[in-house]
């Protein structure tokens, strides 16, 4: 256990240091352990997100998520849901974009532009079905 905390941190770090794909493999090696678990399906997919692989990204966020708990990791799990919401959105999905920035304002209201990008969602929405 004490080899994988310490490999879940050195990899945090790397990440600090924007060092992403020396922390993709480390955090790898911490997934199946199920402490770190959540926390190194973010953070791959965050990598990935960072590495312009928007694919893999999501579908690392996609496989956390269902684990991600408030209550746990509050900053954990509004990255998470926020992330996966700009790659859905990004991709065309704004129903699936919304239903995760709505998981993010339900907890924190303020949290990066959120409300801003859901609002604007909901434009494109409305615009895209008065067209229809």
């Amino acid at each position: 256990m004490r080899i994988v905390q310490r490999t879940f941190h050195l990899a945090k770090q790397l990440m600090g240091e924007k060092r992403w794909t020396e922390a993709i493999p480390l955090l790898e090696l911490t997934r199946d352990e199920p402490r770190f678990r959540a926390q190194s399906l973010v953070r791959i997919g965050l990598c990935l997100l960072f590495l312009e692989q928007m694919e893999k990204a999501r579908g690392y966020l996609m496989w956390a998520v269902p684990d991600l708990d408030f209550g746990d990791d509050p900053e954990l799990h509004k990255s998470g849901h926020y992330f996966l919401a700009r790659i859905e959105e990004e991709r065309g999905d704004l129903a699936t974009a919304e239903k995760h920035y709505v998981e993010v304002v339900v907890v924190d209201y303020e949290y990066k532009d959120t409300v801003q990008r859901m609002g604007e969602l909901q434009g494109r929405t409305a615009n895209k079905a008065s067209t229809e």
